[in-house]
């Protein structure tokens, strides 16, 4: 395997990485309206 491919594997395992954090966020963080209905 060459470098390339080597670091365009980790760019793509990062990217899929940091796609599914921000869905799992999405769906863990509570909706705005909550917070703003409590001030």
């Amino acid at each position: 395997m060459s470098v390339v491919e080597y670091l365009n594997c980790v760019f793509t395992y990062l990217r899929e990485a940091k796609e599914n954090a921000s869905q799992h966020l999405r769906s863990y963080l509570p909706t705005p309206t909550p917070i703003n209905a409590s001030y």
